[in-house]
């Protein structure tokens, strides 16, 4: 997760895009950010967007939306063109080669580990070069703008 305005970074690798992960990274990213944003621009994964219709057009996965709504966020599934997501698809490029490269892969609780070290010791710490502000004292700044976490920790139900 890449927040826009800031260009603080989180994240959690997991082993799976299933449902159930993409919901409990994004209960742990609120939870990293003590709050919620209003919005959020997703990718168009099967996690997400149920079918395509026309270009914003789509319908979204009732239980990721479910959650977001408990969040008091909106979710929104990018254009089909790609061009709307370019601050998120540069922190991917900048993850790839700053935090991917020369590193040993040992398990993915190790893998977060050390994303999690970088993330906090050199990816939020950086000056960003559109910002130009470090990127955790920017967070700091916008910090008062998200929502604050509701009372009670989404609780999904599995229904079949």
């Amino acid at each position: 997760m890449v927040l826009g305005q800031s260009r603080w970074i989180w994240g959690d690798i997991v082993s799976s895009q299933n449902q159930q992960s993409a919901m409990r990274s994004h209960i742990a990213a609120f939870d990293a950010m003590d709050g919620s944003e209003e919005r959020i621009l997703s990718d168009r994964m099967k996690t997400v967007v149920i079918s395509k219709m026309r270009l914003w057009d789509c319908h979204c996965n009732t239980s990721l939306v479910a959650l977001l709504s408990h969040y008091g966020t909106f979710l929104r599934a990018p254009a089909v063109s790609g061009k709307t997501k370019g601050k998120a698809e540069r922190s991917f490029r900048y993850i790839r080669q700053d935090f991917f490269l020369a590193r040993t892969l040992r398990k993915i609780d190790d893998l977060n580990a050390q994303f999690d070290l970088w993330r906090t010791g050199i990816a939020n710490q950086r000056v960003h070069a559109t910002t130009f502000q470090v990127v955790d004292e920017a967070f700091a700044e916008g910090r008062l703008s998200l929502k604050p976490l509701p009372r009670i920790q989404f609780n999904a139900v599995l229904t079949v």
